[in-house]
């Protein structure tokens, strides 16, 4: 990550116009990708995928060949979404409830189970 923006290349090793604080140089995507790939902080503190319209048409499919559903930038956002609720879930489990009942809001003796039910996770706890 870049503390400012810094410059994409493109197939011809060209510098491009767009610039963004993280970059995967294109040698580097693991996907064969023409150009640079960049995420632009925005002013909300996002991120917005800067991909080529080449390469947004021609990475349609993962490394295992399998189609990419909507395309590279909508399987970086399931990704991200992905280890983002991996987080969130471990600190429900690891930190959150053992405070609870550490702190006498649920009883000590409390069970919790997560179950998955189409692809969304659930955790409930039982006392």
């Amino acid at each position: 990550m870049h503390p400012t923006p810094v410059a994409l290349f493109g197939y011809h090793n060209d510098q491009r116009a767009e610039k963004a604080e993280v970059v995967i140089r294109r040698n580097n995507t693991g996907i064969g990708s023409s150009n640079d790939i960049g995420f632009a902080k925005q002013p909300d503190g996002s991120y917005k995928a800067i991909v080529s319209e080449y390469d947004g048409n021609a990475l349609k499919y993962g490394l295992n060949r399998t189609p990419l559903e909507g395309g590279f930038v909508n399987a970086v956002g399931k990704a991200y979404g992905a280890i983002t609720s991996d987080k969130a879930l471990n600190t429900l489990l690891r930190k959150t409830i053992p405070s609870m009942k550490q702190r006498g809001i649920i009883p000590r003796h409390a069970t919790v189970r997560t179950t998955e039910i189409a692809g969304a996770r659930k955790v409930t706890v039982t006392y």
